[in-house]
């Protein structure tokens, strides 16, 4: 697959699933596809899907301006000391939300680190990621990526620093403070398919099927997975998602060569074979 489709295929699902995903761990799948996304090195879709990052609470955003609560909380009903001077938390509503500031300090500059830090983040225009220090660029060991800023606000993901911070301070808790679940890229796959099949989206099953291709037999990074055809058949997760592409109609006129390896190199070995159902 191209960056591009992959960059789709996770869009795609982050929207299909917000859609139609009842009773799934969300936070949980967003993490799982922005991490997937990232070992592929594509350009992240976030900004293209925030507005279902934030309501589905994966996302946080801070004001850097403002001392007012954000979001959907019912007007005066906000606790004395919930929101602090320079610390709007975005609609958390109420329980879990008060966040304390040090002494001599506001809970914004607490919080990241001093009033340099915060001037640094007020300072940029547009979209950027922001390291643990904002004031230095990002390095993976000294000062590793924390949050994101865009148009005036400070963004944290599930799982990041940032949002690691808020936990410990007391800002988020109950499912805000729990840490993303782990999901292998085959039943992130196969998830994402069951849902598709219910939803006819044939396009998007032959987008995953074909994306994970090489946890079967190649290997991407961390994906690496069993090449023997007995093993991949053993795996639950393999053996659902092949026959949902298969039923659904996804591997039916595929374009070998092109979104799909060509024929001959798929001929050539037992898995490929049985996984693009040419056996």
């Amino acid at each position: 697959m191209s960056m591009h489709e992959i960059e789709d295929a996770v869009e795609d699902a982050i929207r299909m699933l917000h859609d139609h995903g009842d009773g799934l761990d969300h936070r949980s799948i967003f993490w799982n596809l922005l991490r997937l996304q990232e070992a592929f090195g594509t350009t992240p879709v976030r900004f293209r899907v925030l507005d279902i990052l934030l309501e589905r609470r994966f996302a946080y955003r801070l004001s850097l301006e403002g001392p007012a609560l954000e979001g959907s909380v019912p007007e005066g009903s906000v606790p004395e000391g919930l929101a602090l001077e320079g610390l709007a938390l975005e609609g958390l509503g109420i329980e879990g939300s008060r966040i304390e500031a040090g002494q001599g300090g506001s809970g914004l500059e607490d919080l990241l680190g001093g009033a340099e830090a915060v001037e640094a983040l007020r300072a940029i225009e547009g979209s950027e990621d922001v390291g643990l220090d904002p004031t230095r660029p990002i390095d993976p060991i000294s000062n590793p990526r924390a949050g994101y800023v865009r148009d005036g606000a400070l963004y944290g993901e599930a799982g990041s620093i940032l949002w690691r911070r808020l936990v410990e301070r007391g800002a988020l808790s109950g499912a805000d403070a729990l840490d993303p679940t782990p999901i292998s890229t085959l039943e992130l796959a196969c998830l994402i398919a069951e849902v598709a099949e219910i939803q006819g989206e044939t396009d998007l099953i032959r987008g995953w099927h074909g994306l994970v291709q090489g946890e079967l037999y190649a290997g991407v990074e961390a994906m690496v997975g069993p090449q023997d055809l007995d093993e991949v058949q053993a795996i639950p997760a393999a053996r659902r998602l092949r026959d949902i592409a298969a039923r659904s109609g996804a591997l039916d006129d595929l374009d070998f060569g092109g979104a799909a390896p060509p024929r001959a190199f798929i001929a050539a070995s037992a898995t490929l074979s049985w996984w693009y159902n040419l056996t």
